[in-house]
């Protein structure tokens, strides 16, 4: 892609679409990327970081994680309508690469990671006057969850 059209939405995975675009030719770019471990969209998996040239071989370990409540256990996240994820970690273990859909990573870190990837690719599309606006609200915040808070440290 040598040169974007003009007045067009560009429609893709962003990881896949970025790199394929100018540098520096994007005035504004606003997004609202999913927040980890909110919901799964049922996308095809994509594959980050590693090597391009590997020939991967996963490495999958499922991991059962509970989102929103303070006490882990079943009968406490039932109560409270916590959120129980099953999710694999899905390693390459040759090269490192993730597989898996962004947002539902294993654990925060690597999302934070997969979000700084993201960043770096729509920063060199970005013109050096252009502005970026990301939409990161808080969806753990909850009346129950401060009220679960509260009773905790009491």
């Amino acid at each position: 892609m040598d040169k974007l059209p003009l007045n067009q939405v560009l429609c893709g995975n962003a990881f896949e679409l970025l790199p394929k675009m100018p540098p520096e030719s994007v005035d504004c770019i606003v997004f609202s990327p999913p927040y980890w471990g909110l919901r799964d969209y049922h996308l095809p998996p994509i594959i980050l970081s590693g090597k391009a040239d590997c020939e991967h071989e996963w490495q999958t370990e499922q991991i059962n994680w509970n989102r929103g409540s303070v006490d882990k256990s079943e009968k406490q996240a039932s109560n409270k309508g916590s959120l129980v994820f099953k999710t694999d970690t899905n390693f390459c273990v040759y090269c490192g690469a993730w597989k898996g859909s962004f947002g539902l990573e294993f654990h925060p870190q690597l999302y934070i990671d997969h979000m700084a990837l993201l960043c770096s690719l729509l920063k060199r599309v970005l013109k050096r006057t252009g502005g970026l606006w990301i939409n990161m609200g808080s969806t753990y915040a909850s009346k129950d969850i401060f009220v679960v808070e509260r009773e905790y440290y009491e």
